[in-house]
């Protein structure tokens, strides 16, 4: 064996140790972190992939390359910490784009000879959208509205992403950029979430009082 593999079989070796201590920090630290309350459903939108690139000088594309291997590293936090469920944008965008096109251009053409008067019919109560009924007919349908979302590059607006889900959703910005976003911030967005927990609680409390009154 030269010494060039035996220079190689030791950094795998390194490196595969150097794994295996920081899963075990990360352990003992989601151990303590969870004696407070944990979000069951974290939402992400991913901005500044580009501005990335454009800060280090890389590539076309580059910085989204860098920005889907920090989405698979959150994803794994997230699962280790006990985290249920976890919405990306693009995926929300992608899916809706592909799934419902062909469904909404129909009903757009069914509804262009329609009587408005006869869609929304408030007459004693009858025939009311209420707020349950949009809920039902949301994308999200099957799963918890997200109690957390985290956005990226500091930005507090949230592009018309889960508007309706996250009314009483903790909102975090941290200034970094998607690509540069870290352990470190996911913990972080996680204490602030349970310093604010009981407003949190006590406002969906008071949403869902509005929507059955």
């Amino acid at each position: 064996m030269g010494f060039g593999n035996v220079w190689t079989t030791f950094w795998v070796i390194l490196n595969q140790i150097l794994e295996r201590v920081a899963i075990f920090l990360r352990r003992c630290i989601f151990t303590v972190i969870s004696i407070g309350s944990i979000p069951n459903h974290i939402a992400f939108i991913m901005d500044g992939n580009r501005r990335y690139a454009k800060k280090k000088k890389l590539g076309k594309g580059a910085g989204h390359r860098i920005g889907y291997m920090a989405l698979t590293s959150m994803l794994k936090y997230c699962y280790e910490l006990g985290v249920s469920s976890t919405d990306e944008i693009v995926h929300a965008v992608e899916k809706s784009c592909e799934e419902k096109w062909d469904e909404m251009s129909s009903k757009s053409s069914n509804a262009a000879g329609c009587d408005l008067g006869k869609l929304l019919v408030a007459e004693n109560g009858e025939n009311l959208i209420k707020s349950t009924d949009v809920e039902k007919n949301l994308h999200t349908v099957v799963t918890s509205n997200p109690d957390m979302l985290i956005r990226t590059s500091g930005e507090a607006r949230l592009s018309n992403f889960l508007l309706w889900q996250t009314s009483s959703s903790y909102l975090y910005s941290p200034s970094v950029l998607w690509p540069e976003i870290n352990l470190w911030h996911l913990l972080w967005a996680i204490l602030n979430f349970q310093r604010n927990h009981l407003y949190l609680v006590k406002k969906r409390k008071q949403l869902l009082f509005l929507k059955e009154d």
